[in-house]
């Protein structure tokens, strides 16, 4: 359910989508309920336990993982949920 937190979500995580640009930290989980979703994600190679950074919010996410940049409409982003260093 959008805006909800997943029970099993770990203490201090928070989504993606809620981090401020140049704030980095480590992917906690990734969306709970919704398997296609997960898949597209992890495809991307945003697993728990990579590291990211958001480099951009508007118009789109734009996130470094290791040497990689992703761009995520904000549906995905509010996907991934993030532990901030």
């Amino acid at each position: 359910m959008p805006g909800t937190k997943p029970i099993d979500e770990p203490n201090g995580a928070r989504r993606l989508t809620e981090l401020i640009v140049g704030q980095a930290g480590t992917v906690a989980s990734l969306a709970q309920d919704r398997p296609g979703t997960r898949k597209k994600l992890a495809a991307l190679g945003l697993l728990p336990g990579t590291r990211v950074r958001l480099l951009q919010r508007f118009p789109s996410y734009l996130i470094q993982a290791g040497r990689t940049q992703i761009v995520l409409d904000a549906e995905l982003a509010r996907e991934i949920w993030v532990r901030s260093d």
